[in-house]
């Protein structure tokens, strides 16, 4: 921290939680609910009013220039903290499960908001949180006992700026490498259609002296489909087993041979769930994890969100995994027209394919895989980066607060503002305006009556 610097408690300079702003029971003021502020970005949603009468009890008040800040899990952990402006009236209220920070005027706050929202500030709260499990929540306290590095106010002005400059670069190198992964996916599935109308096998074809014609069947021709079940949750016994338990949410990785959760024998007897055996390939058929897919590398049992496939001897399995791979966006289209998009079995087994003999179908799994490995080798080196970008942004975030992140170009033009002065003499004039405050109210404190 720099010499013209001070730490001090996050109570001396912005008041948590003050009273809730007062109006007119007609007035339209702006609501906000917990989902309608972003993670981390600092950005919300105004979308919503509602008169002064309907929010005045029950809800968080707040005003222009407030500071929010989720204290229940999960939302502090993922950083739903925003700084408040554009408020219908200047007036505002949202979730019970906000605290609100006022900024004194030793404190700008967007500096106040980069403070919040740095993970290390969000694992110091989250160590702190009390209540039961599920809804556990940052105290007032905890807040207000913080230590913050107070800078000169043109510092803390500039540390602002030179954040969001930084990060506004850092964006758009993230925009880039998440664009590079769309192209990736892109160009998979190029490759996967390809492959499926017979482009990478012609010359192999030609080479044969056997009848290399592709035979047009359907799913449900080429493989025994089933589905598996969800044990009783109310018998805790049930998942105490050996036998792994899949659930659509573990699909994704070409293959898989264990689960989160394993139950017992006596849990497959009296329930839907089974076991299917290695080789069998699993696709996802509805939620959030709809149309992911895995080969089973184990014997696994399943939940009955999967559709599982186990091929014929004359299928390939890796053929059969790709081929659900390339037909994955079909597929969920197929499924849609229901409040949420669902491939269910009679869907998959409606499907046509179009099969090759079992030496065409390793063939083209071989030409398939040395395309996309120069495609997985370049989309982990973009993973790479994107876990660098995060890292970096904290880093950022960290210089910033230790005094580091200013040039001493920079720290000599802050010097030059006209309301530039050392933290310290800052902090003389907080107490000052406090020593102040306190003696106001209790001027006005009404006086006890005496009744003798």
């Amino acid at each position: 921290m720099r010499e013209d610097w001070i730490e001090i408690e996050l109570d001396e300079v912005a008041e948590v939680n003050p009273k809730k702003p007062q109006a007119d029971d007609e007035l339209e003021v702006t609501f906000l609910p917990m989902p309608l502020v972003e993670e981390e970005t600092g950005r919300y949603h105004l979308k919503e009013t509602r008169k002064f009468s309907q929010v005045k009890k029950g809800y968080t008040g707040f005003i222009e220039g407030d500071v929010l800040f989720a204290k229940i899990t999960p939302c502090m952990e993922n950083g739903k903290i925003a700084v408040i402006n554009n408020l219908i009236n200047s007036v505002g209220f949202g979730s019970t499960e906000f605290h609100v920070l006022r900024p004194s005027f030793a404190l700008e706050k967007k500096y106040l908001f980069y403070f919040l929202v740095r993970k290390a500030f969000r694992g110091y709260a989250q160590r702190k949180m009390t209540g039961s499990a599920g809804q556990l929540r940052v105290p007032k306290s905890v807040l207000q006992a913080a230590n913050i590095p107070i800078a000169p106010l043109p510092e803390q002005r500039a540390i602002v700026a030179k954040i969001e400059q930084l990060f506004s670069e850092l964006d758009n190198g993230i925009a880039n490498l998440n664009a590079a992964k769309d192209k990736l996916e892109i160009y998979r599935q190029a490759v996967l259609k390809k492959a499926f109308e017979g482009a990478f096998t012609v010359e192999w074809r030609f080479n044969q002296d056997f009848d290399t014609t592709w035979e047009a069947t359907v799913l449900g021709e080429i493989a025994k489909w089933g589905s598996g079940g969800t044990p009783s949750r109310k018998i805790d016994e049930y998942f105490t087993g050996d036998i792994p338990w899949l659930k659509t949410g573990e699909l994704g990785p070409m293959y898989v041979d264990d689960a989160e959760e394993k139950i017992t024998e006596e849990a497959i007897l009296k329930s839907n769930a089974k076991v299917f055996p290695k080789g069998s390939v699993g696709i996802a058929m509805y939620g959030a994890t709809i149309g992911k897919t895995s080969i089973f590398n184990a014997p696994l049992a399943t939940n009955q969100a999967c559709a599982v496939a186990q091929p014929n001897e004359d299928i390939n399995a890796v053929f059969l995994y790709y081929y659900l791979l390339s037909q994955k966006y079909d597929l969920i289209r197929k499924g849609q027209g229901g409040a949420q998009p669902n491939i269910s079995q009679g869907v998959l087994k409606e499907h046509p394919i179009c099969v090759p003999r079992i030496e065409e179908q390793e063939q083209i799994i071989c030409e398939i895989e040395s395309r996309l490995s120069v495609c997985d080798n370049i989309l982990a080196n973009i993973e790479e980066g994107l876990e660098k970008s995060e890292a970096l942004r904290q880093s950022i975030l960290k210089q910033a607060f230790e005094g580091k992140l200013l040039s001493e170009e920079e720290l000599e033009a802050c010097r030059k503002e006209p309301d530039w002065e050392p933290a310290e003499k800052l902090l003389a004039r907080i107490e000052r305006s406090r020593n102040e405050r306190i003696k106001n109210e209790e001027k006005v404190k009404p006086q006890k009556v005496s009744h003798a």
